[in-house]
């Protein structure tokens, strides 16, 4: 339905997903909810289920031959990381694009925070835990890997500031560096 296609419109028409290369990518907690830690003096502080998204974005290297994480961050309501997709053979070549990994991170961790409400009582979500979309940015070049690497790194810091932080100062417009 119309929900497919605004999903499928956020992908660029124009490039071949399944080629080697870098993806920035960002997933956000359905309603921007606070369910992943807290930002203290610039630093995260991982809740549990926070905890568990880091343990399922180790998992991906172990999921997808040649993907190779690069710089990542898991914020209270969303997570942005690099992913590097370097296929180890000719076999592997063009075997999984970015959406294939982000659906399964996607769906180990709903389940897993699901079985986190059942058995250890953390907060219950309303309907999706993950938005339905996510984001991705093809990385271009070193310089803008480099950008992107201390964007993600920085995150932490300029929390007060980002629109993602239901306590901070709408009208401070923090989003990563484009060229």
């Amino acid at each position: 339905g119309q929900d497919a296609y605004r999903r499928k419109a956020m992908r660029a028409d124009h490039f071949d997903y399944q080629r080697d290369g870098g993806y920035f990518v960002t997933t956000v907690i359905h309603h921007r909810a606070h369910l992943l830690g807290r930002v203290e003096g610039g630093t995260v502080v991982l809740s549990d289920a926070g905890a568990m998204v880091e343990h399922f974005w180790f998992e991906l290297e172990n999921k997808f031959p040649g993907l190779q994480l690069d710089a990542y961050v898991i914020m209270p309501n969303h997570l942005h990381g690099i992913l590097q997709v370097r296929p180890t053979s000719s076999l592997e070549a063009g075997s999984y694009s970015p959406g294939d990994i982000m659906r399964w991170f996607k769906t180990q961790t709903t389940n897993a925070y699901i079985r986190g409400v059942k058995q250890a009582e953390w907060p219950r979500f309303d309907g999706h835990f993950w938005q339905p979309q996510y984001w991705d940015h093809i990385v271009r070049n070193d310089a803008e890997l480099q950008r992107i690497r201390e964007y993600v790194l920085d995150n932490p810091v300029a929390w007060e500031y980002d629109p993602n932080n239901a306590d901070s100062d709408d009208a401070w417009h923090h989003h990563w560096p484009d060229n």
